[in-house]
Parts: C-alpha cells; sequence; structure tokens
C-alpha cells in the first residue's frame, strides 16, 4: 500500500518505521526534515511538502503535536496536504 505519512515525533516516527518494516510504499514530511531523513535510511521517501507526500497516497496519516500543526500541514495554498471536495453521501 502507498501511505503518506505526516508528523514524526517520537509516535509517528515509530508507526511509519513499522510501516516500512510490513511492507508498504512510505512517503513522509515533517517540519523538521531531520526526522524524516531517518527513514529515508529505512527505505521512506522524504517529500518537501504535505501536498507532495499526499499526492500519491492511498492512505494518509497525520500524527501531529496540536491544532496548529494541523492547520500548518493542510493550510490553503501550494503545500496544502489535502483537496478538499465536496461530502456526497450515498
Amino acid at each position: 500500500m502507498r501511505v503518506a505519512f505526516i508528523g514524526l515525533g517520537s509516535m509517528g516516527s515509530a508507526m511509519a518505521a513499522n510501516l516500512l518494516r510490513a511492507g508498504h510504499t512510505l512517503v513522509v514530511h515533517n517540519r523538521t526534515r531531520l526526522h524524516a531523513e531517518a527513514l529515508a535510511a529505512e527505505g521512506a521517501r522524504v517529500a518537501e511538502s504535505p501536498r507532495e507526500a499526499a499526492a500519491s497516497a492511498e492512505v494518509l496519516v497525520t500524527v501531529l503535536a496540536d491544532d496548529a500543526a494541523l492547520e500548518a500541514a493542510d493550510r490553503p495554498g501550494p503545500s496544502r496536504a489535502c483537496r478538499r471536495t465536496p461530502f456526497t453521501p450515498p
């Protein structure tokens, strides 16, 4: 499975490493690039922005510290992680 992972603090980096060990294709992004580069050594691809991380993912996982970090990852603009689409009920 193609997984994008945004937020690589203590909990996020451990979760992302487990996904790699399970054989998933992983693209990671973190505000502090050093955390992402540690996972690159294990086989993850490092994205330059939340949007790049999410672009080809089947699943997007965010493990972020607070509302401000989530808003920064999904702030409107060229690095926005998610494209907003209207909800259509079944």
